[in-house]
């Protein structure tokens, strides 16, 4: 399930046609603890594994559903020999991939999709980032249209804020800006002087 792009669920207790097998009954509620079936998956496949558990009744039956999420390498590496049944299903070094229902051993020609998939997903979260970088930098806008701005605002973030408020005729939004850099100038300027700016001034 690790390596579809989405991830994927495991039912334990429905057979191959999603009727219930009737086969399925916990003894306890420890059997199922979603703690307890990581460390036995991890065991066998190493961390990290993004993997969640619930029991489920419906009606008489119970289900257990597992969830696999995506592995964020694309693919996972086998880190030692799988056996089951005194018999190896796999060995060290191993990748699988899902064809069809089954999961195989991979191709080269199957390396190319995973690769492809893990660029597409990091291409989308660096698309993200940037698009909340450019809502950080962006002129805030509060209600009524009002332009909030500040000179600690990145330079261009600055200049592009002061040029819609003299867009949009905002008086109000431009005498506010004056006065804060008034203020910030005295601020400055007593700070540089010792003495009060404005009391000199006048």
């Amino acid at each position: 399930m690790e390596f579809v792009p989405d991830g994927g669920y495991i039912v334990v207790g429905a057979d191959d046609h999603g009727s219930p097998s009737g086969m399925f009954t916990p003894q306890a509620a420890r059997d199922v603890d979603e703690q307890k079936i990581r460390s036995k998956v991890a065991a066998v496949l190493g961390e990290p594994i993004d993997l969640s558990a619930a029991l489920q009744c419906i009606g008489s039956n119970n289900f257990l559903l597992i969830g696999i999420g995506p592995n964020r390498d694309g693919m996972r590496v086998m880190s030692k020999d799988g056996e089951y049944e005194n018999k190896t299903v796999w060995r060290a070094g191993d990748v699988f991939v899902r064809r069809g229902t089954s999961s195989v051993r991979w191709h080269q020609h199957e390396a190319r999709g995973i690769i492809e998939r893990v660029v597409a997903a990091r291409k989308e979260e660096w698309r993200r980032d940037i698009l909340e970088t450019i809502r950080v930098a962006t002129p805030p806008f509060e209600p009524g249209g009002f332009v909030n701005v500040n000179v600690e605002m990145p330079a261009e973030s600055f200049g592009a804020a002061v040029t819609e408020l003299i867009r949009l005729g905002d008086e109000v939004g431009l005498d506010l800006l004056l006065r804060k850099r008034i203020s910030n100038a005295v601020a400055l300027v007593d700070a540089a002087t010792g003495k009060d700016a404005r009391a000199v001034a006048s």
